[in-house]
Formats: C-alpha cells, sequence, structure tokens
C-alpha cells in the first residue's frame, strides 16, 4: 500500500486544525449569543493565575468560598494563635450539601452510614455533573461577617492575659475590617441538575450566577460519628483576559491579607458575564483607586 504523502498529511493537518478551531469558535459563539447573568467581580474573587514573558496572555481565576456553619477560627483559642486574619478560600462540603440535596442529585443514598459496606459505597460513588449557583455579596458573605463579629466580640475574651494576646483589641479590629474588606464575597450556595429551575429560584441576575461544576458523596466523621455529605470536587473556573484588557489587569495581584484599616490600596474591578452555556468571560475591566 503506498504511504500517504507529505502533501496529504499537510492537507490533512491544517483540515483537522480547522474543524477544532471552527468547532471551538461556533461553541464561543452559542455561549456568547445570550447573557445569562453578569457580575461585578474585584481582585477579591478574581486571581491572576498566568501571563507569558511578553505580556501578550493572561488569565484569571474565578474564587469561591462555601457557607460554614461553624469556621474554624471561631472559639476562644483563636486570639493566641494568630496575629491577623488571612481572607481565604474554603472548599469541600457546605451544609446544603446534605443527604436529601445528594438524592435530588440523582445519588444513590439508601445505603445507612452505619452499614459495614457504606464508606466503599459511597466512595467508590463517581462524581456528576451538576449546576452550581455562585452568590455575590448576599446572604452567605454577610452571614460571614456576622459570624466574625459575633465569634470576636470583646467578651470572648474575658481575660486577655490568659489567652497572651495583648494586642487583642487591635487584632479583632483588624479581622472585620479584613473580612469587610479584603476576603472573597463569592459563595457557592445551592446546586441542581436544571440551570432553569435554579433561575427561577434565583432571578437575580446580577447577583446570582450558575456555573458547571462536579458533586461526589463523602462519608465523614462529624461529632464523632458517620455522616454523608457533598463534597464539591472541582468548581474551578478560568477566564481568558481579552488583549485590550491585559493593560488595565497586568498588575493585578491578590489583595494583601495583612492590609490593615487605613492602608487603602489599588483594586480592580472587572465585569464578568455568563453565557447560555454558563461560561465566563470579562465584558470591562478597570483599575480603581480607593
Amino acid at each position: 500500500m503506498k504511504k500517504p504523502g507529505f502533501k496529504f498529511i499537510l492537507i490533512s493537518g491544517v483540515l483537522v486544525i480547522l474543524v477544532a478551531n471552527g468547532f471551538v469558535l461556533a461553541s464561543v459563539t452559542y455561549n456568547r449569543s445570550s447573557i445569562e447573568s453578569e457580575l461585578k467581580l474585584t481582585d477579591r474573587e478574581l486571581t491572576k493565575t498566568y501571563t507569558d514573558k511578553e505580556g501578550s496572555g493572561m488569565e484569571l481565576n474565578l474564587n469561591w468560598r462555601i457557607p460554614q456553619e461553624n469556621p474554624w477560627w471561631l472559639g476562644k483559642s483563636y486570639c493566641r494563635n494568630i496575629t491577623g486574619f488571612v481572607g481565604y478560600i474554603p472548599s469541600g462540603s457546605p451544609k446544603w450539601l446534605d443527604k436529601a440535596k445528594l438524592a435530588q442529585l440523582g445519588f444513590d443514598v439508601s445505603m445507612p452510614v452505619s452499614d459495614t459496606d457504606a464508606f466503599s459505597h459511597y466512595r467508590n460513588m463517581r462524581e456528576k455533573e451538576v449546576f452550581i449557583v455562585l452568590e455575590l455579596d448576599g446572604t452567605a458573605y454577610q452571614t460571614a461577617i456576622k459570624q466574625m463579629k459575633d465569634a470576636i466580640d470583646p467578651s470572648c475574651w474575658p481575660d486577655q492575659k490568659t489567652y497572651d494576646c495583648e494586642l487583642c483589641p487591635d487584632v479583632r479590629k483588624n479581622m472585620i475590617w479584613q473580612e469587610e474588606n479584603i476576603s472573597n464575597r463569592l459563595y457557592a450556595v445551592d446546586a441542581g441538575l436544571d440551570d432553569a429551575t435554579l433561575r427561577a429560584r434565583y432571578p437575580d441576575r446580577s447577583k446570582y450566577a450558575i456555573i458547571r461544576g462536579q458533586i461526589r458523596p463523602e462519608l465523614n466523621q462529624v461529632n464523632g460519628g458517620p455522616t454523608l455529605m457533598g463534597y464539591l470536587v472541582t468548581l474551578g473556573t478560568t477566564i481568558n483576559v481579552p488583549y485590550r484588557f491585559i493593560g488595565e489587569l497586568k498588575d493585578m495581584n491578590p489583595r494583601n491579607p495583612y492590609t490593615k484599616p487605613g492602608e487603602q490600596p489599588k483594586h480592580y474591578e472587572v465585569a464578568v458575564a455568563f453565557g447560555r452555556d454558563h461560561e465566563p468571560w470579562i465584558v470591562s475591566a478597570t483599575k480603581v483607586t480607593e
């Protein structure tokens, strides 16, 4: 059999590239044919992932948090272990992703957690792609601020010397300020199999975005006993920065978690749209001086 010539191989390679690029272009066009939601984000929710040496390529990560019923920093011992609050991005198992929600998402949760085969049963379940609701500067974030204020009320430390924290008043003040000005405001608050149903439940398109994510069941020890909960396996979203916005965002860095009241840093405002296929893109970007 005659081997294909160089010209044939070259033409075939070009056709493959054209078809692939055409598919990508069609997907982008479909996604951007309609704006499903648009969030006004900042460098509290977005972090730069990569810029090449010539500065001609750049991507941003969309960061998120989960509501926490009992945040790790609650408790009187916190003061003795920290001198400032880092605005972190927790991930894992939110309270709302419980056994009932897993059943709604189509997982078989009929096996009792006390069964000897429960651990392997749930561990071997495959991830399921679902729709995730992200809430910006809403109830979940305001609850986190209230938790912070309640937890670090001066009454938590009736005797500061007991906790070896002479600077407690300043620490408490800084922690609240940083939660209100540095920490991420974007929370994963719900999940479902049907995006239309979720949108009807969360109609504000300037506060709630719906993206794709993956969830799996997980059996953990909670309060001394096995508890079935869902785990957000992947919710990572990378956003390409169009060339026209690179100049504005090239110096973008995460907000310094050690910034104190009175130190007013520059920050960035980025309008991110989510399309028909729930993929994000940047609509506008501006560097702002606070």
